[in-house]
């Protein structure tokens, strides 16, 4: 058997190195698109898929950080204008309701009189006898229902004996009308002031004065009543 051997020359081993090259792999090129997926001729399947994953995992990475940065801000932003909307100022309101109802009312000033018919009053020939007028007591008023809206009118509680009745003098107001009256009745009203207009005044006098026919005879000792006063519509 012949073996031959050749000492290989400077062109065999140029050849020798292309070949081997030639064998070896080139630069491998891995392309990711926008979608995630990914692009690599040379990979396996399996490594392909492990490229895609891994990419995708990236992207929904970041979109996820994008997202929470994205609610972050949004919330800061609501944080900052409700804050706004509810922060105090140097100016407040206060709402309130109100109403100002009719208003007439009255009070009585002074001691309660005490009146007595005696000879010192009583004039020879008189056919009625009278006793002093009182003095030291008034009334005051106050009333907003408008012009001429209201009067004041007195009653008894009880009635007086018979042929004896109270005289009564209550002086008006700025536009009211005094009008004497004489009572004798229980609960029968009589006119004292008319014509009363929206207006507040004190110190209008009052006099009484008790009033006797001679048939009445003597009265007993330390009698008294009551009278009641009251403001009322004028028609009434």
């Amino acid at each position: 058997m012949r073996i031959e051997q050749r000492a290989k020359g400077p062109e065999t081993a140029s050849r020798v190195r292309d070949a081997a090259a030639s064998r070896r792999p080139g630069p491998r090129t891995i392309e990711v698109g926008r979608d995630g997926r990914v692009s690599d001729g040379q990979a396996s399947p399996i490594r392909r898929f492990e490229y895609q994953q891994h990419a995708q995992n990236r992207v929904n990475e970041m979109r996820t950080n994008t997202t929470m940065k994205l609610t972050a801000l949004a919330a800061a932003m609501g944080m900052v204008m409700s804050a706004g909307a509810f922060a105090d100022t140097g100016t407040a309101t206060q709402t309130f309701d109100y109403q100002v109802d009719e208003v007439a009312v009255i009070a009585l000033d002074g001691a309660a009189p005490s009146l007595i018919i005696t000879n010192a009053n009583v004039t020879a020939g008189a056919t009625e006898l009278l006793s002093t007028a009182s003095s030291g007591n008034s009334w005051a008023v106050t009333s907003n229902a408008g012009d001429n809206a209201k009067k004041l009118v007195a009653e008894l509680s009880a009635a007086m004996p018979t042929g004896v009745s109270l005289l009564v003098n209550v002086g008006g107001t700025t536009a009211g009308v005094s009008v004497p009256a004489e009572l004798s009745l229980a609960t029968t009203k009589a006119d004292v002031v008319t014509g009363i207009d929206s207006v507040g005044q004190t110190g209008m006098p009052i006099t009484y004065q008790l009033k006797a026919t001679l048939a009445a005879g003597e009265v007993g000792n330390n009698a008294d009543n009551t009278v009641i006063y009251t403001i009322i519509d004028s028609g009434v």
